[in-house]
């Protein structure tokens, strides 16, 4: 059943592991980040989340020099990019969903008060997005973007999104699309690519992505 496939990554792992295939070398590695800090607040808010738990977590994000308390009603774990994060309900911003990183996490505890639940359907939530930054008021564009033919190759087989239409051959390369929100991980991931591939719209996007490039230049310019 499709909603199974994940196990077929990780029985191979295990087989390997727990010594039910016999090798002589490891045939399989698995991405992992063995010294991640927000490793083990994993179980715990797994656990708060099975049993329905309200947590106070001490936080303390990017820009804040200070830790802070945050009353969180978690839903759901995801990990991106070899980093954790929570989401869940915040009566701070009740109209929308928090999302904590959890190598920012400094402490969690066990608060008093009704658990919110939600109905969310997160297989949804994260269906117009690439990463984890979501807010009410993004809307989900098409992103129509130009590639050379060895990136198109590349992205054939590995698409940038599910949304990802067919690949055509144009005058000037190859062009697709992808249906989704602008973030700022839709930024790095097409930043990724380098030169081989080119926003075409929207403008927006476009625009934020050539002042990055030219931030980038200045840092690498000749003159500096």
């Amino acid at each position: 059943m499709p909603q199974f496939e994940w196990t077929n990554e990780i029985i191979p792992l295990l087989e390997s592991k727990m010594g039910l295939v016999q090798t002589e070398t490891e045939v399989i590695t698995f991405e992992s980040n063995p010294d991640y800090v927000g490793l083990p607040h994993v179980p715990v808010l797994f656990n708060a989340i099975a049993n329905k738990r309200v947590l106070k977590i001490t936080y303390r994000d990017f820009k804040s020099s200070v830790a802070y308390d945050v009353e969180l009603h978690p839903y759901h774990l995801r990990q991106y990019n070899s980093r954790w994060f929570v989401f869940g309900y915040n009566p701070v911003y009740p109209d929308r969903v928090q999302t904590l990183a959890l190598d920012r996490i400094e402490k969690i505890e066990e608060a008093t008060g009704k658990y919110k639940s939600a109905d969310t359907n997160w297989d949804d939530y994260f269906s117009d997005m690439i990463g984890v930054t979501k807010f009410n008021a993004e809307p989900v564009e098409i992103i129509l973007l130009i590639t050379d033919a060895e990136q198109a190759a590349y992205i054939q087989t590995k698409p940038i999104h599910q949304t990802q239409k067919q690949i055509r051959q144009v005058e000037n390369g190859f062009e697709t699309s992808i249906r989704v929100i602008a973030n700022y991980e839709l930024e790095n991931l097409i930043l990724s690519f380098g030169e081989r591939i080119k926003v075409l719209s929207p403008n927006e996007l476009k625009e934020r992505i050539r002042q990055r490039v030219n931030a980038l230049h200045k840092h690498y310019s000749l003159q500096q």
